[in-house]
C-alpha cells in the first residue's frame, strides 16, 4: 500500500467557524453607509481595515453572505464563553456603529472546482 505523505497541491477548500455577525451588504453597516455610495469605495479593503483594527475576521465566502466577528479559536485560556461572547459584541459595535445587533455563530465550507 502506498502512502501519500507530501501537500496535496490540488485541494481548494476553505471554512471557516466564527461568533459574529452575518449581512448581505457594507452599506447596511452605520459606518460605511455614506461612504459605500462613492465610487472609490472598496468594501473589501474597507472591511479588512476595519476588522484588523478591532481584532474581527471578515469572510466574504461566495458573494452573497458577509460575515464579522472571531474565530472560536480565539477564546482564552481563562475566558468563559459568555466573556468571549461579550468581547465580541463590543467589538462590532464599536467597529460597525450597530447598536446590540444579532449575533450567532456561523460556519461555511466550500469547494471550488
Amino acid at each position: 500500500m502506498k502512502i501519500r505523505t507530501g501537500f496535496v497541491s490540488n485541494s481548494s477548500s476553505q471554512s471557516f467557524l466564527i461568533y459574529g455577525l452575518c449581512f448581505e451588504a457594507v452599506s447596511e453597516l452605520p459606518v460605511f453607509a455614506e461612504k459605500a455610495e462613492s465610487e472609490d469605495f472598496d468594501e473589501y479593503d474597507e472591511m479588512d481595515k476595519l476588522a484588523e483594527k478591532h481584532g474581527l475576521e471578515y469572510h466574504d465566502p461566495d458573494g452573497g453572505s458577509l460575515y464579522l466577528g472571531r474565530s472560536w479559536a480565539m477564546v482564552g485560556d481563562h475566558q468563559t464563553g459568555a466573556e468571549f461572547k461579550a468581547a465580541v459584541k463590543k467589538a462590532i459595535e464599536e467597529a460597525t456603529g450597530l447598536k446590540n445587533p444579532s449575533l450567532g455563530t456561523h460556519e461555511e465550507a466550500w469547494r471550488d472546482g
